[in-house]
């Protein structure tokens, strides 16, 4: 069996805090915002799972999460993650102790590996 990253959609608000803002202050928290009629962004998946199999302590302290962006936009509005007029492009938010580190816009491999890197906590 091969292992993989696991990317847990969240569809409510007590999912939201109970699972992904309280993860955030054990876990760097890699949120893949998503448009209801897009869904989950397919092509960043291998990169998780890179991320996942490849940095030291990842499995463990690194947590991905789906939620679709009306519902980001409502659950975590003082952050401001989905920027105006900001398309279908995909959209991934980085959270640390329930505080927005930064936002990659697109399916920007490169720049979600760096983010990672620079933030993951090794134990």
């Amino acid at each position: 069996m091969k292992l993989q990253a696991k990317v847990q959609l969240v569809n409510s608000k007590e999912e939201f805090d109970s699972d992904v803002m309280a993860q955030s202050y054990e876990k760097l928290t890699i949120i893949d915002v998503f448009k209801k009629w897009s869904g989950q962004c397919d092509v960043i998946k291998p990169v998780f799972d890179w991320i996942f199999l490849n940095l030291p302590d990842a499995d463990t302290n690194v947590a991905f999460y789906a939620v679709e962006q009306d519902n980001i936009a409502e659950w975590f509005e003082a952050s401001q993650i989905v920027p105006k007029k900001h398309g279908c492009r995909p959209l991934f938010a980085f959270i640390k102790d329930e505080q927005l580190i930064t936002i990659v816009k697109g399916a920007n491999a490169p720049d979600i590996t760096r983010i990672v890197k620079e933030n993951l906590v090794v134990s």
